[in-house]
């Protein structure tokens, strides 16, 4: 470098650096004889001091032979009237951000080549003090270097994508021979752009981005622009130094980082900076992370600079304000007016008691469970109409189906089987049913860190806006733990996730629906209180449903096979519509068809389909019960199944059933259930042969002989 290199660039900063390699025609050489300090010992029959070339594209190096430093070089070329003196951000005090579009018109900002410290080196012959990596201009896509408050370059920053297309950043500092090596020290926390940003002190508005491109756009448009080095969010405490006073605007990204970057500046900053204003851009795409940004802004989007100052001028200025010092807030009770109970509005349920306009409801139940498979049905039958699972809904629904856990793919190949096996038409459900993936389109409302939950208020709107350009009017997210990152036993943090819903429900009259787990309950039935985490969850949700699995025990009474295809579905919450009879449901398999020489076998889905438990007589004739009865009076029998002459033995015999078979047994005490019910058969009290009271079973046309 010219402060005390053999060569220096005096012009913007060229991007690629010089290329040694392009022919140069052989050109007159001139020399300027200036009046310059002598630092160095000085030969007679050297080369008179300072010697200019032409660098790439017709701009000007030029060369001391004589060691001076940068600032005396410049001094000298100044007082010669050669140059012109380094610009100024010259600003009108009266209004900053209207003078913002004045700044197109400046020139830019001195900068320095990343070549310059290499020919500092080639020209002194310094052997480099390598340690680390060496900075390679051909190995990163794009460079840039933050200078010191004097001017001097400390850290350069380089990009470059990596073979999956992520950006990979190398920060490097500079050695004692100035070139670059990532371990070298990065010298003082600066801010990029510091020269520019301390000549505007008091006078020029000053745009903290994320990123040294993003500052360049802006710089690009005529904008003071900065930023800092290591990330989003490793700003550091040293660099808040040198924004005393200035007018900031952060422009963040569309992402989760640059939404906690604006808490993390604004507490930084707050009390040092004379305002502090948040511009967010509309229309960004919100990501995870590596969310669009002002770059994308301007060059995908195609939105202009006036676009940009004008969210700019009426962007809102942050202020801090100390709970014990705010006004208290001023509340108004509502008084009772009488209304005619004929004149309220009816709730606006969608289908049954599950999805209602408005509101927040849940399914809980334990993971495969099949809350999902039901949800996607009930998802299905309000789109096109139709009564599927018995329900038939109040008005067909567009449906929006979110799954935070499996690709798109699997949620295609489950709503192709649900068509097959109901025969309803894809081309039904165009316009009426939504899916999408957390994998490929995240949602995620909030995020807990060390200053308690954050509500990412840009998610909220996008969810809200998308849902009303689209017609929305039913949302599932299934699952609910995916769409924020809060503690699940923090009630605090999952209230406000779950009335954060129920907003979202509410500004787009709207049923939204999210799907639960429930905790290990260790073989027991579950109940509303089983949910997994907080509870506030069942405080906000309007109406819960919980899913149960058929038991073993279960299966046996009700007499089925494969009790692992069955399930059960209970109100867990009646407080807003009458207790339901339980319901039960099983996984019907439903093969797509779609083998290949790989997998000849394809793919089977399992659809959830209505079940309805067989009656106990339904197959039971009146033969059977006659025989049964002539076995009953043959002898004494007992009501205990443990017992040695239970009355099922009876009934079995007259039935030609084998208790030894778990299913005929089963099948013995569902009839038994029923005739006792029906009153065909009677239970009476009477003494064992141990002369204990028992009860025993008996015929209902016999008399009564216990006596």
């Amino acid at each position: 470098m010219l402060e005390s290199s053999q060569a220096k660039r005096i012009t913007q900063r060229e991007r690629g650096g010089k290329n040694r390699s392009r022919p140069q025609e052989p050109q007159k050489r001139h020399w300027l004889d200036l009046q310059l300090p002598q630092p160095l010992p000085w030969r007679p029959g050297q080369k008179p001091v300072l010697e200019p070339d032409d660098g790439n594209d017709g701009k000007l190096l030029v060369r001391c032979h004589k060691g001076c430093t940068f600032d005396d070089v410049m001094a000298a070329l100044r007082s010669r009237g050669l140059i012109e003196d380094q610009r100024t951000h010259a600003r009108s005090t009266a209004d900053i951000i209207a003078g913002m579009a004045a700044r197109t018109a400046r020139p830019a900002p001195r900068t320095y080549s990343t070549e310059e410290t290499f020919m500092q080196a080639e020209a002194a012959q310094v052997e480099p003090l390598r340690r680390g990596r060496a900075w390679d201009a051909l190995e990163y896509e794009r460079s840039h270097i933050y200078h010191d408050a004097t001017g001097n370059p400390c850290r350069l920053v380089a990009v470059k994508r990596k073979p999956g297309g992520d950006k990979a950043v190398v920060q490097f500092g500079r050695l004692a021979d100035g070139s670059w090596d990532t371990l070298a020290p990065k010298g003082p926390m600066v801010p990029y752009r510091l020269p520019d940003l301390l000549a505007a002190q008091g006078v020029s508005p000053v745009f903290i981005v994320e990123g040294e491109k993003d500052a360049e756009t802006l710089e690009a448009l005529g904008h003071l622009a900065t930023t800092n080095p290591n990330g989003a969010l490793s700003w550091h405490s040293d660099l808040n130094q040198f924004f005393a006073g200035l007018e900031l605007l952060i422009v963040p990204d569309a992402d989760k980082p640059g939404e906690e970057r604006i808490g993390m500046l604004c507490d930084q900053l707050s009390g040092i900076a004379a305002s502090i204003k948040v511009v967010r851009l509309p229309g960004l795409e919100f990501r995870e992370k590596h969310g669009e940004d002002i770059t994308d802004w301007i060059e995908k989007h195609g939105h202009t600079n006036d676009e940009f100052i004008k969210l700019a001028r009426d962007a809102p200025e942050y202020t801090k304000l100390d709970e014990q010092e705010a006004p208290p807030k001023k509340f108004t009770p509502t008084a009772w007016e009488p209304t005619e109970a004929k004149d309220m509005e009816p709730r606006n349920w969608l289908y049954g008691t599950s999805f209602i306009r408005s509101y927040l409801s849940a399914s809980f139940g334990a993971p495969g469970g099949g809350k999902s498979s039901k949800r996607l049905v009930e998802a299905i039958a309000m789109a096109t109409g139709r009564n599927l699972l018995g329900i038939a809904p109040i008005q067909r629904c567009r449906v929006w189906y979110w799954n935070g856990e499996d690709p798109q793919q699997e949620t295609k190949r489950r709503v192709i089987a649900i068509c097959m096996h109901y025969g309803i038409p894809q081309q039904e459900l165009v316009g009426w049913l939504f899916t999408d993936s957390g994998r490929d389109t995240p949602i995620v409302l909030a995020e807990q860190g060390k200053d308690g939950t954050r509500i990412y208020e840009p998610v909220v709107g996008g969810l809200v806006a998308a849902m009303k350009e689209n017609k929305i009017d039913v949302l599932i997210v299934d699952p609910f733990v995916s769409c924020h990152r809060v503690a699940e036993n923090d009630n605090g943090a999952i209230d406000a996730v779950a009335k954060k819903f129920s907003d979202v429900a509410n500004q787009t009259n709207a049923s939204v629906d999210v799907v639960h787990h429930i905790r290990k309950i260790m073989g027991r039935e579950a109940t509303v209180e089983d949910g997994r985490g907080a509870g506030s969850l069942i405080g906000a949700a309007r109406c819960i449903e919980v899913l149960n699995r058929m038991t073993k025990d279960e299966a046996g009474k009700l007499g089925v096979d494969e009790h692992w295809r069955y399930f059960c579905v209970d109100d867990g919450k009646g407080n807003m519509a009458p207790p339901e009879e339980r319901e039960w449901f099983r996984f019907v398999s439903v093969r797509l068809g779609n083998g290949t020489e790989l997998y000849p076998e394809g793919d089977s889905i399992g659809v959830v389909d209505t079940w309805v438990p067989p009656k106990p007589l339904a197959d039971v004739t009146a033969a059977n019960f006659l025989a049964a009865a002539k076995e009953i009076r043959k002898d004494k029998w007992k009501k205990d199944s443990r017992s040695n002459n239970w009355v099922g033995i009876a009934i079995a015999r007259g039935m030609g059933l084998s208790l030894m078979v778990e299913k005929d047994k089963n099948r013995v005490k569902r009839v038994l259930a029923a005739w006792l019910k029906a009153g065909s058969l009677q239970e009476y009290e009477d003494l064992d042969e141990q002369r204990k009271t028992k009860t025993f079973i008996r015929v209902s046309d016999e008399d009564d002989n216990a006596d």
